[in-house]
C-alpha cells in the first residue's frame, strides 16, 4: 500500500510532467479562473494518461487523510451534491452569470426565478464544491467549472439527464434488490420499475414521456460530442477501409449516427441500419439517408432483434446493445442472429469494458465510467456491462461457432472497446 511519502513524491513528479507536456501541446497551465473553462480539451493520450496518474495519486492522498469515516460520510452525502447540481442545471443559473463579470444575487434571483435566499443557499454549496465563487458578500462570479457548465451544452445535457432520471432511479436500487430478495420472479426487474412503476421498462417510458424522451437524445448527443465517448474512437479501433464494397448492418442502429460516423472510414462499404422503432428510422431517412458520402449506400430497416435475422451481410456491429440486456436476452440476440450467418461473417461489439478482476481503486473518471455505467445498467435495465471473457462466454453460449478475434479501441480517455467475433462453422 502507498505511503503519504510516496504518493506526495508521485504527486510532484507527476505535476511536472503535465506542465511539461502542456507545454509541448501549446496549453496553459490550468487555473480555477473562469477563462481555464476549456482547459485540456486538447485530448493528447500521453497528456490524458500523465493527468490520470497525477489524479489517482492526489486523490489517494485524499482518501489517506480523510481517513475512512469522512471517506464513507462523503459518499453517503453525495446525492446533496447531485441535488445542488440539478438545481443549478434545471434553474440555468450558470447560463445567467455573466462572464468576466459578477452579479448580484438579487440579479440572479430575478433572472432565474427563485426566491433570494434559496438561490443564495444553492450558490454558496455550489461555491463549496469549486462551482462559481463570491468576491464580495452577495455578489457571484464564474469559476472555470460554472464557466464550463455556462459554455458548454453538450456538458449540461449530460449532466441534467444524469441529475434527473438516472439519479431518481439509482436511488431506487437497494430498495429494488430489496423487493428481487423477498419476491423472487414477481419482484420489479430493476430500480427502474420501483421509480416508474407504471411502466415496464425504460423503452416504454421514452416512447409515452416526450420530455424525458427529448432529455435523453440529448444526453446520448452530449456524449458522442465528447472525447470520452467520441465516435472517433470507433473510427480509428478497426481497419474500415478493408470492408470494401461489403455490407455492414447496424443492428439496433437507431437514426444511424454509427454509419454516418462510419462511412467516411469506410468509402465503399454498404450499410444496413436496422431498428425496431419506425420513429428513429424514419429520422435517420431524413439525415443521414441524406448525407452526401452515404449516397446510395445506406438503407433503413425495421427489425426486432428478438427475431431470426433474415438479412444477410459481412459485418453485424452492435453497439452500446448488449449492456442494456440481461445475459439471457443477449444470447436470446445472438442465437437469433445466426440463421443469417455465413462462414467468416464478423459480428462487432462496440461497448466499454470491464477489467477483468481483481478490481482496484478507480481514482480517476476514465478508470470509473465503466463501474459507473455498470450501476446505470443494473438500475435502469437489470442488465450489465461485460468484460472481454463476459462476452467470450455469452458467444460461445449461443453458438459454439463464435471465435473470439480480439479487442481493439479503449486507449487512454476512451470509454467504448471493439470486441471482434467470426463465425466458423
Amino acid at each position: 500500500m502507498a505511503s503519504l511519502g510516496f504518493l506526495s513524491a508521485t504527486v510532484a513528479a507527476k505535476s511536472q510532467e503535465v506542465l511539461q507536456l502542456l507545454a509541448a501541446n501549446g496549453l496553459n497551465e490550468p487555473t480555477f479562473s473562469e477563462n481555464s473553462h476549456e482547459d485540456f480539451k486538447n485530448d493528447d493520450p500521453q497528456l490524458r494518461k500523465a493527468r490520470n496518474e497525477l489524479v489517482s495519486a492526489a486523490q489517494d492522498i485524499v482518501r489517506l487523510a480523510r481517513g475512512p469515516d469522512d471517506h464513507i460520510l462523503n459518499l453517503a452525502w453525495s446525492s446533496a451534491d447531485t441535488s445542488n447540481l440539478a438545481v443549478i442545471l434545471r434553474f440555468n443559473v450558470a447560463q445567467n452569470v455573466p462572464f468576466n463579470k459578477s452579479i448580484s444575487a438579487t440579479d440572479l434571483a430575478k433572472a432565474v426565478n427563485l426566491p433570494e435566499d434559496t438561490l443564495t443557499r444553492t450558490i454558496r454549496y455550489a461555491i463549496g464544491n469549486g462551482i462559481f465563487h463570491e468576491p464580495t458578500a452577495g455578489v457571484f462570479g464564474h469559476t472555470a467549472s460554472s464557466a464550463a457548465l455556462a459554455h458548454n451544452e453538450h456538458l449540461r445535457n449530460i449532466a441534467l439527464t444524469s441529475t434527473h432520471e438516472l439519479s431518481y432511479i439509482l436511488l431506487k436500487l437497494a430498495e429494488a434488490l430489496s423487493q428481487q430478495q423477498k419476491k423472487g420472479k414477481d419482484g420489479p426487474v430493476a430500480a427502474f420499475n420501483i421509480e416508474y412503476p407504471q411502466y415496464s421498462n425504460v423503452f416504454e417510458f421514452l416512447s409515452k414521456d416526450p420530455e424525458s424522451a427529448s432529455r435523453y437524445h440529448n444526453y446520448m448527443v452530449g456524449r458522442v460530442m465528447t472525447s470520452r465517448w467520441g465516435l472517433g474512437h470507433l473510427q480509428t479501433a478497426w481497419d474500415w477501409a478493408s470492408v470494401g464494397s461489403k455490407t455492414i448492418i447496424d443492428c439496433g442502429g437507431s437514426s444511424g449516427h454509427t454509419c454516418l460516423a462510419l462511412g467516411p472510414v469506410a468509402p465503399e462499404a454498404k450499410f444496413i441500419i436496422q431498428d425496431i422503432d419506425p420513429v428513429a428510422l424514419e429520422q435517420g431517412r431524413a439525415t443521414v439517408g441524406k448525407a452526401p458520402h452515404l449516397a446510395g449506400r445506406v438503407q433503413f430497416v425495421q427489425h426486432d432483434f428478438f427475431l431470426p435475422q433474415s438479412t444477410n451481410a459481412d459485418i453485424y456491429m452492435f453497439r452500446h446493445i448488449f449492456h442494456d440486456w440481461s445475459d439471457e436476452d443477449t444470447i436470446k440476440i445472438l442465437k437469433n442472429l445466426v440463421p443469417a450467418l455465413k462462414e467468416g461473417n464478423r459480428v462487432l461489439v462496440s461497448e466499454g469494458i470491464v477489467r477483468e478482476p481483481p478490481a482496484t481503486t478507480a481514482n480517476t473518471l476514465d478508470k470509473k465510467q465503466i463501474l459507473v455505467e455498470d450501476m446505470f445498467m443494473l438500475s435502469v435495465h437489470g442488465a450489465k456491462e461485460r468484460s472481454i471473457s463476459d462476452f467470450v462466454a455469452l458467444f460461445k453460449q449461443a453458438d459454439a461457432k463464435f471465435e473470439y478475434v480480439g479487442t481493439t479501441g479503449g486507449q487512454e480517455g476512451a470509454f467504448q472497446s471493439l470486441v471482434d467475433f467470426v463465425y466458423k462453422p
